[in-house]
């Protein structure tokens, strides 16, 4: 079975984090191109769904394709912007850097990650949070953070051939 890996976040001058995309949006799908056999569509830090563009976002936390470490934080934005989607506005902090965010159940066949992110304002200083992705062994994101001047969401796209499950 293939899984996708989030990893390793750390926040300079705080405790490690590790954060399902903590800006809270993780979205693996198949391409519309290829036979979709499964898609995930993942609400970060949240236990219920969210309806975002015809598409039901399920919350990790009653999901069962995702799995993660037990010691972990749910968070909820204190600005809740009517610019940006509710999808933006729960994020998932872990504070160990073994921590793993795991998205089970990924078959065979050409996959697009796209991960989601966006600072809201919260007590945890979570616009400087650093990102690695791994699938496979394979590094998607090394230190990957989002500038702090970010207005708006920020996608990052990865296509994916698994040809072993």
């Amino acid at each position: 079975m293939t899984k996708l890996l989030i990893h390793g976040v750390h926040v300079p001058g705080s405790a490690l984090f590790f954060i399902s995309l903590q800006y809270p949006l993780l979205l693996l799908t198949l391409s519309p191109a290829y036979a979709t056999q499964t898609k995930h569509f993942i609400n970060c830090g949240s236990s219920n769904s969210i309806n975002y563009v015809t598409r039901n976002f399920v919350g990790d936390a009653s999901s069962d394709s995702v799995s993660f470490t037990k010691q972990n934080t749910s968070i909820l934005s204190s600005n809740q912007s009517s610019s940006v989607s509710a999808i933006y506005n729960t994020a998932r902090i872990f504070r160990s850097p073994s921590s793993r965010y795991v998205l089970d159940r990924t078959g065979k066949g050409t996959h697009i990650v796209r991960l989601h992110f966006f600072p809201f304002a919260s007590t945890s200083n979570l616009s400087e949070a650093v990102f690695n992705v791994s699938v496979n062994g394979l590094t998607l994101l090394s230190t990957f953070q989002v500038p702090s001047t970010t207005n708006s969401p920020v996608v990052e796209e990865f296509f994916l051939s698994i040809n072993r499950t």
